[in-house]
């Protein structure tokens, strides 16, 4: 490069499938060294695209910057002017681990003529067919891989769940984190709320008893209807294991006993499911009885924002409350959570249908 010549202005793209620590340590070493990488070629690093904690091997994975990047190739330009003529990665797994999205990639890179492209181990003329070639091949292989890999954690789980090993992950709520004893006072909470849903009594009305009482998750949060409904509905809660919506069971076909303390027996765990179950398809009502069966557009939203709005009031530990914003017909709402119909109606001019 000569030097009275501009510095080549590119993009730093880094990404990394699991940030458990949640302090974006990966990404940022990576474009610590695109920015060394970019510097030996004479090139600026003018924008750093950062997918933190996000796959690139699975379909239904959006990489929000990634698609951004490629926005941004095509026009040539940042959203404020900024020229872009590159990008600069740590390796090509990082950018891309299936073939159509390395496909998309190259298209939009070499959408104009004279972009840079250079990895950790060197620079790379994409507007080869061999290189380009080669970009893809290591794709595929790349994909390859990932399937290996999926498929042995696949065998790995079947295989523990048939010896009764407990799943690894969060530690379940009611157990101590071996994920085989129980915590006693969890455990107690669990099998009341198990005997009241049997009883009649709502989830709704559980989760705010828990609530008021300060009752949290094994990580921490505040227990909503649905993560109580997906406990209780656990097989883990009466020893059992299930599998892709299958109980996992022996060679004789009998349902595998796990290696841990139950909270619940098989009878009373089957009782709950079964009255999950019968309300699959139905309205319920305020005595916990079926009232009709569902429409087959009752989820539309009636309300424009429905299920989109969420509470901004800050909480006494500082915290945003965060609580989706629900509409009542009524003109005082009573709850800073609840908004009135008529407000929304007067903002958007009516309901959607």
């Amino acid at each position: 490069m000569n030097p009275s010549d501009s510095p080549v202005p590119v993009v730093s793209y880094a990404r990394i499938s699991a940030d458990l620590k949640r302090d974006e340590h990966g990404v940022q070493d990576q474009h610590k060294v695109n920015r060394q990488t970019a510097a030996r070629y004479g090139w600026t690093v003018v924008h750093e695209f950062t997918d933190n904690d996000r796959s690139a091997a699975k379909a239904d994975v959006v990489r929000d910057e990634f698609e951004a990047m490629l926005r941004v190739l095509r026009v040539g330009k940042l959203p404020n002017g900024t020229s872009v003529q590159g990008v600069v990665i740590l390796a090509a797994d990082r950018l891309a681990r299936r073939p159509g999205d390395y496909e998309r990639f190259v298209e939009a890179i070499t959408f104009q003529d004279g972009r840079v492209f250079a990895d950790a181990r060197g620079a790379q003329d994409l507007y080869s067919e061999d290189v380009e070639s080669m970009g893809l091949f290591g794709a595929v292989i790349s994909k390859m891989e990932v399937r290996k890999m999926q498929r042995r954690m696949r065998r790995s789980h079947r295989s523990r769940a048939e010896q009764g090993v407990p799943s690894g992950g969060p530690r379940p709520f009611g157990w101590n984190p071996d994920r085989r004893t129980l915590d006693k006072r969890e455990a107690d909470l669990v099998r009341q709320a198990a005997r009241d849903f049997l009883g009649g009594r709502s989830l709704h009305s559980i989760v705010r008893e828990w609530q008021e009482a300060g009752v949290k998750t094994s990580l921490g949060n505040d227990w909503i209807t649905l993560s109580l409904k997906v406990m209780l509905r656990n097989p883990r809660m009466c020893g059992l294991r299930e599998l892709n919506g299958e109980l996992v069971r022996d060679a004789d076909g009998n349902p595998v006993q796990g290696q841990w303390a139950t909270i619940l027996t098989v009878e009373e765990w089957s009782a709950i499911r079964a009255v999950f179950d019968s309300r699959k398809g139905y309205f319920i009502g305020r005595d916990m009885k079926i009232v009709k069966p569902h429409q087959p557009d009752y989820r539309d939203h009636t309300y424009l924002l429905s299920g989109i709005l969420r509470c901004g009031r800050t909480r006494p530990d500082g915290t945003l409350c965060n609580t989706p914003l629900r509409v009542n017909r009524k003109k005082d709402a009573g709850h800073p959570t609840v908004v009135p119909a008529g407000f929304l109606r007067t903002l958007f001019g009516g309901s959607r249908k």
